[in-house]
Formats: C-alpha cells, structure tokens, sequence
C-alpha cells in the first residue's frame, strides 16, 4: 500500500510538472510589435493615417483605436499641425531651432505655440542613418523625459491641475525597437507627416541620393504647455522649464561620424480641434524642417525647428 501511494505521488507531481509547463508556455513572453499599420488594409502604409506603435508601451491613450501600443498619425492636409510644435535649446525662445552637434548626450526642449495652449501627449521620433552598418546594428539610446502631466479636458487645452513628472519616462532604446513593416526595419528618407516626402532633418537633400533612416518612436507620456498661456492661468511659481518637455538622451553605442541621429517631435491629444474643425484623437502635429532645395530656393519656412547629431571623428 505504502509503494502504491508513492508511485501515486510521483504520478501526481508528473503530471503537474507538466501543467506548469504548459502554464508556463502561455504566459511566457510576447515578442514585441513594431509594425506600422496602414489605415486600410488594402493599402500600404503612408506618410499619413497610419498605425504607429510605441516602443515604450503602454502608451499615454492607450483607448485611442487599435489601442496599446498603436497612435493614429491623423496630420489635416496640406500644413496641418506644422506650425504650433517645436524643438528649442532654450525655453525662454519657444520659435525653436534647427540644432546640430557633436554631442552624444545632450538636452533639448519641445515649445508649443499653438492657440490652445498646449499639447496632451509628446511622442519622439528618433531617425538612425550611417553608411556604416553596425552603427545602425549597434544602435543603444537612454531618453530621459521631465514635464507637466494633466488628465485632458473637454476643450483640449490643458488642465489647470497638473503634475511635474521627474522623470516621466527613462528607458534605454536599440536596434530591436526600430519600426517595422511586415517584420521587415522601415528604411526610409522621410517622416510621417502631412504631405509626402516630407524630410526628416532641416536642410535634408530629398533627392535620389538622400540618406534613408530607421526610427525608434517614444511616448513621453506628459505634454508640453505654452508659456504664455500657462502664465496667464497658474502661478508662475509652479512652472519648470517653462512649461515645455524637457528630453534628455544619451547615445550609448559611440556611433561612428558616419552616422547621423536626428529627433523630430509629434504631439498626440485625446481632444482637439484645427480652426472650428474638431479632430480625431491620435497624433494631430508635429515640428516643421525645410529641404535642401527649399533652402537654396529661398524658401525656408520660418519656425522651422529641429535637433540632429552628426557623432565627431576620433
């Protein structure tokens, strides 16, 4: 009797050896998604109404369509939301810059001008080009993000109960998290934005020789409010860095100076509107950058902004 309950037993403990595994098996770890996802799915991806997911999951809205970890880039043509966004090294100058360094760590701010007085949710889009591979291969970022968050109003204007985020996000990035479509790395010249072909750092040459990139895109997971809208509404006091985000990165791969790592900013909001036209939540805006040709044309945009790293020779 006794052997019968031991071999009861080690028929017991088998058979739950082997429930756990199967346990264990489902719950185990989901490779992570990082395909862009056209609008329809008869059509192939574009500059605009696409899916893009998050490298950082989960995302701010993360009801918003498709949901986690998916924003619907949603940009009103032709010039929707180019004008209110931008990348500044100085948050007394909201207008911004187009910034290039040498520096693999450095800090910038992203300013809001538009009407409304800010933006819910900054998304950033980091662009990675070399003609060197295993700068593309080796690719390792951290991204620090400090700013306000709110929970969003019916007018989509900026809560006037907010919190200071120290940080909102620090999260180290590589070259699994570039976007992809159909399992395969973007590589592309240009960013998602209101009209096609539209470049990825000012002053980029968009002709047939022009340096194609693969992107890592970030949800800081706070917003950026417009200085003088936010010191007409709450005590000066209360304000860091002016009421802008404030992204800190560190490039850890030490890419050769062949590379080239551009940042573009994009603002998500759960309710806004362009004019007296309402809009979809989702991505609605991003930082204007002019071409090469546009330049030597006389027609470089005012307010243009933008931050890219060319790495220093050794």
């Amino acid at each position: 009797m006794e052997k019968g309950n031991k071999d009861m037993n080690r028929l017991w403990w088998m058979a739950s050896a082997v429930v756990l595994l199967f346990v264990a098996l489902a719950v185990g770890p989901v490779a992570a998604n990082y395909n862009v996802t056209p609008y329809s799915n008869s059509a192939p991806y574009t500059n605009n109404h696409t899916y893009i997911p998050m490298a950082n999951p989960p995302i701010r809205f993360s009801s918003t369509y498709l949901g986690d970890p998916y924003y619907y880039v949603n940009l009103t043509k032709p010039t929707g939301g180019l004008n209110a966004l931008h990348i500044t090294n100085n948050t007394a100058d909201f207008k911004g810059f187009c910034d290039q360094t040498n520096a693999l760590s450095g800090t910038f701010y992203v300013s809001d001008t538009g009407g409304k007085g800010g933006e819910d949710d900054i998304i950033l889009l980091i662009a990675v080009n070399s003609s060197e591979p295993t700068d593309i291969s080796n690719f390792s970022i951290n991204i620090k993000e400090r700013g306000y968050y709110w929970i969003p109003t019916s007018t989509g204007s900026p809560n006037q109960t907010v919190v200071y985020k120290d940080p909102s996000i620090d999260v180290t990035l590589n070259a699994d998290n570039y976007l992809e479509n159909n399992s395969v790395d973007l590589f592309q010249k240009w960013k998602f934005a209101p009209t096609a072909e539209y470049p990825i750092y000012c002053d980029q040459d968009m002709g047939s020789g022009s340096l194609l990139f693969k992107f890592i895109v970030v949800d800081n997971k706070i917003g950026t409010i417009n200085g003088t809208w936010y010191n007409a509404k709450y005590d000066p006091d209360l304000i860091y860095n002016n009421g802008t985000t404030k992204i800190e990165y560190n490039i850890l791969s030490a890419p050769s100076d062949k590379a080239r790592i551009a940042f573009n900013v994009y603002a998500a909001n759960n309710q806004t509107s362009l004019g007296k036209e309402s809009l979809a939540p989702g991505i609605n805006w991003l930082n204007m950058v002019y071409s090469y040709d546009q330049r030597t044309d006389g027609l470089i945009k005012p307010n243009s902004s933008g931050w890219l790293v060319i790495p220093p020779s050794e």
